[in-house]
């Protein structure tokens, strides 16, 4: 039988090992299940709403209206949101920086969108398909509309690149927007999409098509 000293000594450790997991930091996403955790001090940068991100969602409100489908506009006031990227050097994911801004979502049956204002411009914060329609081109339709309301506004749009989908590799959504005309910029984990490099994708487009 364990004696009085025993017990106490394995209470302690106990009560050491619960208060250890308990101080432990939550990766910030929950499919980011091993690492992600944001340094002690970050530094808040602030993107308030522009006239360009309002006339952005109007177009979108007047372009993804359907009969067939349901599209719900949510939005939420600015706040706290922290984005991640990978860093291929250390190979794991990094917080790339905290943000306060207002958040617009896109939702349907079929899609979920998240926007942000950035800069003078827009960023695409999240994307998802619903999982019984991938494969289907969905994506790319839906980017290629995004794509022609920021030529029609002459805006940018950007992006990091982060697989909110289980099943999709990060080198293959690379691949996927690299195909959309973004390019990476130097010393920043966002990709760019400029007004020229929407031009060259719609005139690859209807190359292809013809």
């Amino acid at each position: 039988m364990m004696n009085k000293k025993q017990k106490i000594r394995n209470t302690n450790q106990f009560k050491k090992k619960k208060n250890k997991q308990k101080n432990q930091k939550k990766p910030l996403f929950q499919f980011l299940s091993k690492g992600v955790n944001p340094p002690k001090k970050v530094n808040i940068k602030h993107y308030p709403e522009t006239v360009n991100f309002r006339k952005f969602i109007g177009e979108m409100e007047e372009n993804f209206e359907s009969e067939s489908i349901k599209v719900i506009k949510t939005e939420l006031k600015e706040s706290e949101i922290q984005t991640t990227f990978w860093n291929d050097d250390l190979n794991k994911w990094e917080v790339n920086e905290t943000i306060n801004s207002k958040r617009i979502c896109f939702e349907s049956e079929l899609f979920g969108l998240v926007f942000t204002p950035f800069k003078q411009g827009v960023q695409l914060f999240k994307i998802s398909i619903n999982p019984l329609f991938h494969g289907k081109g969905i994506g790319k339709e839906i980017m290629r509309k995004i794509l022609q309301i920021c030529e029609k506004l002459n805006i940018e749009i950007s992006l990091i690149p982060i697989p909110y989908q289980y099943n999709i590799p990060l080198e293959k959504l690379k691949k996927f927007y690299k195909n959309l005309g973004f390019e990476k910029e130097l010393f920043s984990p966002y990709w760019i999409n400029t007004s020229n490099n929407i031009k060259q994708f719609e005139r690859e487009n209807l190359s292809m098509v013809a």
